[in-house]
């Protein structure tokens, strides 16, 4: 309960408080679980709809991005992406590495072909 309270910034009073029902919860605190936690505000004031909405693609773009930079600053995905950062948006190296994924997704549909076909 301390480490639920701790990232919605109340107290574990509080969370007591809306637990038993002696208190509910604000709309703030509403917004804060729906922001920390990934659920519908719609769901927990109403029970209405998804429990958890689909994700927004710039958002859950945002959280790999986010992911991948708490990972050791050696680490190759860290490099990779620091990398593609430092690139002009229309820099050459775009066109260089669109051909290279492109021949690397080939490679890898091909391989799954000759997987799927070996007993």
């Amino acid at each position: 309960m301390r480490d639920f309270a701790s990232r919605i910034c109340v107290s574990p009073s509080s969370i007591s408080y809306m637990e038993s029902d002696k208190s509910g919860a604000s709309p703030q605190t509403l917004r804060s679980i729906s922001r920390e936690f990934g659920v519908s505000e719609d769901w927990l004031r109403d029970g209405v709809g998804e429990m958890r909405p689909p994700p927004d693609r710039d958002a859950e773009l945002g959280r790999m991005v986010a992911s991948l930079f708490q990972e050791r600053p050696e680490g190759f995905r860290r490099r990779l992406l620091t990398l593609l950062l430092s690139w002009a948006p229309d820099g050459p190296e775009w066109a260089l590495l669109e051909r290279i994924v492109l021949d690397l997704q080939a490679e890898a549909a091909s391989t799954q072909a000759i997987q799927q076909d070996t007993p």
